[in-house]
């Protein structure tokens, strides 16, 4: 009896401890306590691969990151940031910066600015750090630095964005986008001078002139293809024309030993799929015009004409092939003469033509270098908006 007791005992504390050896044995019996949660980043300095960072900064127009900074060739392309701080300061690159006559220009608009409400500043060295924002109030504030200035007049590019709180999440842009295209009187050269005086980057402004004016009554973005000079098919002083210019990302400047322009060419190749617009402003065809048609006589005027008609058609027909849904408005100084007269001939023969709507603007050279001046830039805004609603419905909030 006394032994039964015994082996009792003992199978029960090995059975005891056979359970305990399991229990502690399953995995699933693991207890793993939860990990601390990190804090989010604080960034108050964008460069290298940051600046390419949706989270951090929104990029406006064609631009191309490359070695380190974000090239902004085209007028009107540039950057918009959230930050809370007191300050922003932008390192930049740029060519030209000695020059009075082509050093680059930019606009700073801050909280509830658009351009070309803002703060104006040129670049005067090849690098060169400027406090484009400060003694702003100690909270969250949204800045948009624009480049107002035209890629021939020099190669510009970000290296740092750097502010003294941190970065945020910038809004996305829900509104609607609008393309520009075209030659000097699109990009606003001499708009902010007086007829007489001479050109220089100092009195000029895309951001003053009439297509991105005309997108500013509809609350639109912009993207810029444009410089002076610019033809359809012939331009002056080398300048890529815009059939080529059309696919691709930026224009670069060559110069002569006096500074005078040797080319601007092509760079990049742009996928037109990045940015869709609503609708396309075009102002095209007096370079082509005054630098290679008007001068011809016979067959061979017969034959050029005939070219800008075809190249008329092939972009537009391209246009409408990337964004079939975008509204087109060819703007000339007028639709019975000219380069205008041709384009009208053109979008006559497009299947597509009810998308597209010529506008004669006016030609009043009120400003610097025999060009349209700010007075007559901002009538011809309303003028291309007007016809933009009136033609295709879309609302303007200006």
């Amino acid at each position: 009896m006394k032994i039964k007791k015994i082996i009792v005992s003992i199978v029960t504390v090995v059975t005891v401890a056979l359970g305990l050896l399991v229990f502690f044995s399953e995995p699933w019996q693991t207890v793993h306590l939860p990990a601390k949660p990190s804090l989010p980043e604080k960034v108050s300095l964008l460069d290298g691969e940051k600046l390419k960072d949706e989270g951090y900064v929104r990029w406006i127009g064609r631009t191309e990151y490359s070695e380190g900074q974000v090239y902004c060739y085209y007028t009107a392309t540039g950057f918009k940031v959230k930050f809370t701080g007191t300050e922003l300061k932008v390192t930049f690159n740029a060519t030209n910066t000695e020059s009075d006559k082509n050093r680059p220009y930019f606009i700073t608009s801050v909280d509830n600015e658009t351009a070309p409400e803002g703060k104006s500043f040129s670049l005067t060295e090849n690098t060169q750090t400027v406090t484009v924002a400060e003694n702003l109030s100690d909270g969250t504030h949204t800045v948009t630095v624009l480049k107002r200035s035209e890629p021939e007049n020099s190669l510009t590019s970000v290296k740092k964005i750097e502010t003294d709180g941190e970065f945020n999440a910038p809004e996305k842009h829900t509104g609607l986008k609008f393309q520009i295209l075209g030659g000097s009187g699109i990009s606003g050269h001499g708009c902010l001078g007086s007829a007489g005086e001479e050109w220089t980057t100092a009195n000029s402004s895309s951001l003053n002139g009439f297509g991105y004016l005309a997108a500013k009554r509809f609350g639109a973005e912009t993207q810029f293809v444009s410089n002076s000079g610019m033809g359809l098919l012939w331009s002056y002083r080398g300048v890529e024309n815009l059939s080529a210019a059309y696919n691709a990302t930026g224009l670069i400047a060559e110069y002569n030993n006096n500074g005078s322009t040797k080319s601007v060419k092509a760079t990049g190749e742009w996928n037109h799929s990045n940015w869709i617009p609503d609708a396309v402003i075009v102002n095209i065809g007096g370079n082509d015009w005054n630098s290679h048609i008007s001068p011809l006589s016979g067959t061979a005027r017969i034959t050029a004409e005939t070219q800008f008609k075809n190249a008329v058609k092939d972009l537009l027909t391209r246009i409408h092939n990337l964004y079939p849904d975008a509204k087109v408005v060819w703007t000339c100084n007028s639709t019975r003469s000219g380069s205008g007269a041709l384009a009208n001939e053109a979008v006559g023969e497009l299947e597509f033509k009810n998308s597209i709507r010529l506008v004669a603007i006016d030609e009043t050279k009120d400003g610097a270098d025999n060009h349209a001046g700010a007075a007559t830039q901002i009538a011809n805004a309303k003028t291309v908006a007007d016809a933009i609603t009136s033609s295709f419905g879309l609302e303007q909030i200006v």
